[in-house]
Protein backbone atom coordinates (compact mmCIF):
# COMPACT_ATOMS: atom_id res chain seq x y z
CA UNK A 1 0.00 0.00 0.00
CA UNK A 2 1.22 3.72 -0.73
CA UNK A 3 1.95 6.25 1.62
CA UNK A 4 0.00 9.66 0.97
CA UNK A 5 0.39 12.45 2.82
CA UNK A 6 -2.13 15.14 4.61
CA UNK A 7 -2.92 16.96 1.34
CA UNK A 8 -3.13 14.28 -0.84
CA UNK A 9 -5.78 13.02 1.51
CA UNK A 10 -8.03 16.04 0.23
CA UNK A 11 -7.88 14.70 -3.13
CA UNK A 12 -8.23 11.52 -2.30
CA UNK A 13 -11.55 12.32 -0.76
CA UNK A 14 -12.46 14.08 -3.51
CA UNK A 15 -12.38 10.98 -5.98
CA UNK A 16 -13.62 9.08 -2.91
CA UNK A 17 -16.77 10.78 -2.73
CA UNK A 18 -17.50 10.61 -6.54
CA UNK A 19 -17.26 6.66 -6.87
CA UNK A 20 -13.53 7.13 -7.32
CA UNK A 21 -13.51 9.06 -10.52
CA UNK A 22 -13.40 12.83 -11.10
CA UNK A 23 -11.53 15.06 -13.80
CA UNK A 24 -8.47 16.78 -12.66
CA UNK A 25 -10.49 20.41 -13.92
CA UNK A 26 -12.73 19.04 -11.01
CA UNK A 27 -10.92 18.42 -8.61
CA UNK A 28 -8.79 21.62 -8.98
CA UNK A 29 -11.53 23.81 -9.00
CA UNK A 30 -13.15 22.58 -5.91
CA UNK A 31 -9.52 22.92 -3.82
CA UNK A 32 -9.21 26.21 -4.73
CA UNK A 33 -12.69 27.05 -3.77
CA UNK A 34 -12.32 25.18 -0.40
CA UNK A 35 -8.62 25.51 0.78
CA UNK A 36 -7.53 28.27 -2.18
CA UNK A 37 -5.11 26.12 -4.00
CA UNK A 38 -3.74 27.05 -7.44
CA UNK A 39 -4.58 25.04 -9.88
CA UNK A 40 -1.06 24.19 -10.30
CA UNK A 41 -0.32 23.01 -6.90
CA UNK A 42 -3.41 20.17 -7.73
CA UNK A 43 -2.16 19.41 -10.61
CA UNK A 44 1.26 18.48 -8.82
CA UNK A 45 -0.53 16.78 -6.16
CA UNK A 46 -2.19 14.77 -8.67
CA UNK A 47 1.00 13.83 -10.73
CA UNK A 48 2.33 12.72 -7.31
CA UNK A 49 -0.57 10.37 -6.42
CA UNK A 50 -0.15 9.37 -10.38
CA UNK A 51 3.81 8.36 -9.71
CA UNK A 52 2.93 6.68 -6.70
CA UNK A 53 0.04 4.60 -7.93
CA UNK A 54 -2.77 5.88 -6.03
CA UNK A 55 -4.53 7.71 -8.80
CA UNK A 56 -4.80 6.36 -12.32
CA UNK A 57 -4.84 9.02 -15.23
CA UNK A 58 -7.40 8.62 -18.20
CA UNK A 59 -7.57 10.19 -21.17
CA UNK A 60 -8.68 12.56 -22.80
CA UNK A 61 -9.63 14.63 -20.32
CA UNK A 62 -7.13 13.65 -17.88
CA UNK A 63 -9.70 11.85 -15.65
CA UNK A 64 -8.29 10.20 -12.60
CA UNK A 65 -9.74 7.42 -10.44
CA UNK A 66 -8.67 6.32 -7.41
CA UNK A 67 -6.40 2.95 -7.00
CA UNK A 68 -6.73 2.48 -3.52
CA UNK A 69 -9.64 1.97 -1.19
CA UNK A 70 -10.12 4.51 1.68
CA UNK A 71 -10.87 1.24 4.22
CA UNK A 72 -7.18 -0.83 3.26
CA UNK A 73 -5.64 2.98 3.20
CA UNK A 74 -6.62 3.73 6.34
CA UNK A 75 -5.80 0.08 7.88
CA UNK A 76 -1.59 0.57 6.34
CA UNK A 77 -1.52 3.90 7.59
CA UNK A 78 -2.65 3.02 10.91
CA UNK A 79 -0.73 -0.08 10.97
CA UNK A 80 2.41 1.36 10.00
CA UNK A 81 1.83 4.26 12.73
CA UNK A 82 1.97 1.63 15.31
CA UNK A 83 4.48 -0.53 13.54
CA UNK A 84 6.76 3.24 13.67
CA UNK A 85 5.70 4.40 16.80
CA UNK A 86 4.76 1.90 19.08
CA UNK A 87 7.06 -1.13 18.33
CA UNK A 88 3.95 -3.24 16.61
CA UNK A 89 2.12 -3.16 19.98
CA UNK A 90 -1.45 -2.25 19.74
CA UNK A 91 -2.48 -2.68 23.14
CA UNK A 92 0.31 0.16 24.03
CA UNK A 93 -0.80 2.32 21.25
CA UNK A 94 -4.50 1.96 22.75
CA UNK A 95 -3.42 2.35 25.99
CA UNK A 96 -1.69 5.68 25.77
CA UNK A 97 -4.45 6.77 23.46
CA UNK A 98 -7.08 6.52 25.26
CA UNK A 99 -5.50 7.64 28.58
CA UNK A 100 -4.64 10.89 26.55
CA UNK A 101 -8.53 11.09 25.62
CA UNK A 102 -11.30 12.95 27.26
CA UNK A 103 -13.71 10.13 26.74
CA UNK A 104 -17.86 10.29 28.12
CA UNK A 105 -19.46 7.95 29.53
CA UNK A 106 -21.27 6.98 26.69
CA UNK A 107 -17.74 5.84 25.11
CA UNK A 108 -16.15 4.60 27.29
CA UNK A 109 -19.81 2.01 27.46
CA UNK A 110 -18.80 1.51 23.54
CA UNK A 111 -15.22 0.92 24.06
CA UNK A 112 -16.09 -1.61 26.79
CA UNK A 113 -18.35 -3.54 24.41
CA UNK A 114 -16.10 -3.15 21.78
CA UNK A 115 -13.23 -4.79 23.85
CA UNK A 116 -15.96 -7.32 25.00
CA UNK A 117 -16.22 -8.78 21.34
CA UNK A 118 -12.77 -9.23 21.03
Amino acid sequence: MVSISKNEIYIMDILWSNRGEASAKDIAQLLQRQLYWSKTTVYTMLNRLIRKGAVERIDPGFICRSLCDRDALRYAETDALIDRFYNGSLSDFVEEYLLRQEISPQEKVLIKRLIEKL
